[in-house]
């Protein structure tokens, strides 16, 4: 059994590019179908070539008060949706990008710190692919999801007999689990060999429930 990243093709966004391409999204959709909603200064969100203009072409001697524009934009820009948008994909992943990437602090909206807490892998990475996770992995930081291969080895040779894929903060350990609460238990003893990552947990009590023997190898033992 074995796990392998799989990176999603979406574009890595700093917390404020984050906001502002949801605001984008929002404000080409009410352009496009709602027109006169946006006021003139919400307008320049629809343009495609005011992403580039905002964070690489203009130089802010001020970092701050560029981020509580962006962040006053957004408060305007929801005010200007009201009922329109309450159903719509891209004015939820706006609404899910303020709650998950600012709060609201003494009548003003500020970025959340780590003290505010809620900061997690399973936040939006991009609106592109809303589903994708960020997960850390022997070092390496993902963004995408997980793919995890059950290999079953007979007489006749090895063959793939169970594929799964989820958002990439389902934990190897949590992959045997569902491998093992979906498998019948066998008349004969088997024996399940994976590497550390998928030894969490009671995964060895819950293996020998259903007549499996888990061998978990770890990385530098022999």
């Amino acid at each position: 059994m074995d796990s392998m990243m799989i990176e999603a093709n979406i574009r890595l966004l700093s917390r404020t590019e984050l906001i502002y391409a949801c605001m984008a999204k929002v404000c080409i959709y009410l352009e496009k179908n709602h027109k006169g909603l946006l006021s003139d200064n919400l307008k320049a969100y629809a343009d495609p070539n005011d992403f580039n203009r905002t964070f690489y072409h203009q130089r802010s001697e001020n970092l701050e008060e560029k981020i509580q524009k962006l962040l006053d934009d957004a408060d305007e820009l929801v005010a200007a949706c009201g009922t329109v948008m309450a159903e719509v994909t891209e004015y939820e992943l706006l609404i899910r990008c303020l709650s998950e990437q600012t709060v609201m602090d003494g009548g003003k909206r500020r970025l959340r710190t780590k003290e505010d807490g809620m900061m997690n892998s399973a936040m939006l990475q991009n609106p592109s692919d809303p589903e994708a996770t960020c997960r850390n992995k022997a070092g390496k930081i993902h963004r995408g999801y997980v793919a995890n291969l059950k290999e079953s080895l007979g007489k006749n040779g090895s063959v793939i007999t169970n594929y799964q894929y989820e958002q990439n903060v389902h934990s190897d350990s949590q992959f045997l689990q569902d491998i093992i609460a979906e498998t019948e238990p066998s008349a004969e003893t088997v024996t399940m060999i994976t590497d550390g990552g998928y030894g969490g947990g009671n995964n060895v009590e819950l293996a020998r429930q259903k007549n499996a023997v888990l061998i978990v190898i770890s990385a530098g033992r022999e």
